[in-house]
């Protein structure tokens, strides 16, 4: 070090703490009336990043300085170059835009960090293991990430920018792109504000497959429960369910789901249901999320349904149509075909030919509380409507019910799920397949008019047939 009346040179300066080791070379010029000036450059081998904030220069702002403590949390800083040119007034040397003026000064650095944690935002999933390099220009700073992962979901490629942060409220501006299979996805979504934004979509969902997530975030330094978010999740074959609102296992999935603050939409997206081709469109509408659903019914639906012994009755297939209204605490749910195309056969009253149009309605409504109405029916000849409640631990359980086939009774019971039917013909092996053996009936009781009932190959005529689980028994009362 040498000096000059007020001016001090440095050169090959080694300066040792316990937070780094820094190599200094230029001069200091102490002036009068703001002309004091620096010309140096700044080298800096290692440097924890919890101990920058004591270097921090105060002319970054409160505001910054205060997200700067508190979000860069855990690293080290190698290789820092820091070069500042200029007079001290003039710092951060911006021009009457406040972009970077040369003419006024030079203040850069240059460094790479390693294995950082960043907490940059209320509520937001942390960045860990996080390698980047930053690049700082008059009051320009640019992030540039080289590898890390956001709540287990791998960035392929991040860029943050602070375009000033020299202003009252200075912004980041962050993009990334993120190698995110649907699992982890999920958990990242319902881990940060996005849940928000799909009003119980993902909660409780499951998923599984690739995709690729690309989101963009403005993050206010002074404000950080305020971030601004949209984005965009590439389903690449991807499968999810959610049974808790009723979405079965929706599979091969391909299609661009958009979201941002307040709105989620899918423009189109293909998949399979029940190894049937499906189409999906979202939009947010009045704070409400609705799917619209395009599928087909035909022998591989009704086989994954139930067994191939009830879908070898079914040929040719069916378009239908479903609409699904999610709020925030409740689901409706609506699908209707006119089952035309599709033929059905030795099923009894379900029977139709391919050429036939018969009405296929179910809809499932849902109140505020812990109620549920359901409502199904097939032609004029079967209709069902149950309602269910939800118990202590959130399982629905049937109130009360009314099930009808080809029955002008339609007289809803005071409690439990009633059945009546009159049918022509029943052959009982063509429904075993579907019966449960071993599971509780839904049903309180049943009252059936059989003109003929095939049993084995054993004919039964005008049977009428009681059914009573609760006292574990079916009385057979065949008239002839």
């Amino acid at each position: 070090i040498s000096w000059d009346n007020n001016i001090y040179n440095f050169k090959d300066v080694n300066i040792i703490n316990n937070d780094l080791q820094a190599e200094i070379n230029g001069e200091y010029s102490h002036r009068s009336n703001e002309e004091s000036a620096i010309n140096m450059e700044i080298n800096i081998a290692n440097i924890l990043i919890p101990e920058l904030k004591k270097y921090y220069p105060k002319q970054l702002g409160d505001k910054a300085l205060n997200w700067l403590d508190t979000s860069l949390l855990k690293g080290i800083a190698k290789k820092t170059a820091i070069k500042f040119d200029g007079k001290l007034a003039d710092f951060p040397f911006t021009d009457g835009n406040n972009k970077p003026d040369r003419s006024k000064g030079l203040f850069t650095i240059i460094s790479s960090v390693k294995d950082s944690f960043i907490e940059y935002g209320s509520g937001w999933p942390e960045i860990e293991a996080f390698d980047f390099n930053i690049e700082v220009n008059s009051n320009y700073v640019k992030f540039i990430g080289l590898n890390g992962h956001i709540q287990d979901n791998r960035i392929k490629n991040i860029e943050a920018v602070i375009d000033s942060f020299n202003v009252k409220s200075p912004l980041i501006s962050v993009n990334t792109i993120l190698d995110a299979p649907a699992n982890k996805l999920i958990n990242a979504i319902n881990n940060s504000p996005i849940k928000d934004s799909m009003k119980g979509v993902t909660k409780n969902m499951i998923g599984h497959g690739p995709g690729e997530l690309n989101i963009s975030l403005v993050i206010p330094m002074d404000d950080v429960d305020n971030i601004k978010f949209t984005g965009a999740y590439d389903f690449q074959g991807s499968k999810i369910e959610n049974q808790k609102i009723g979405i079965p296992k929706i599979e091969n999935i391909y299609g661009i789901l958009e979201f941002d603050n307040n709105n989620i939409s899918i423009k189109k997206a293909n998949a399979t249901l029940y190894n049937s081709p499906l189409t999906i469109e979202l939009a947010t509408n009045k704070g409400v999320n609705q799917f619209r659903v395009n599928g087909v019914f035909n022998n591989a639906f009704v086989g994954e349904m139930f067994t191939s012994q009830f879908s070898n009755k079914i040929n040719g297939e069916t378009p239908w149509i479903a609409e699904i209204n999610l709020f925030k605490d409740k689901t409706d749910i609506n699908i209707k075909s006119n089952m035309a195309g599709l033929s059905i056969n030795s099923l009894g009253i379900l029977d139709k030919n391919s050429d036939d149009l018969r009405s296929f309605n179910f809809s499932k409504k849902s109140s505020a509380g812990s109620y549920e109405n359901i409502k199904f029916k097939y032609g004029e000849s079967v209709t069902a409507e149950i309602t269910q409640e939800k118990d202590g631990d959130g399982t629905l359980i049937n109130k009360v019910g009314l099930i009808s086939v080809n029955s002008p009774n339609n007289v809803m019971p005071k409690s439990g799920v009633r059945l009546i039917a009159n049918l022509d013909y029943i052959n009982v092996e063509d429904y075993l397949s579907i019966i449960d053996n071993d599971g509780e009936s839904f049903l309180t009781e049943a009252s059936l008019l059989i003109k003929e009932l095939n049993i084995m190959n054993y004919k039964i005529h005008n049977t009428s047939i009681k059914y009573m689980p609760s006292t574990k028994s079916i009385k057979y009362m065949p008239q002839n």
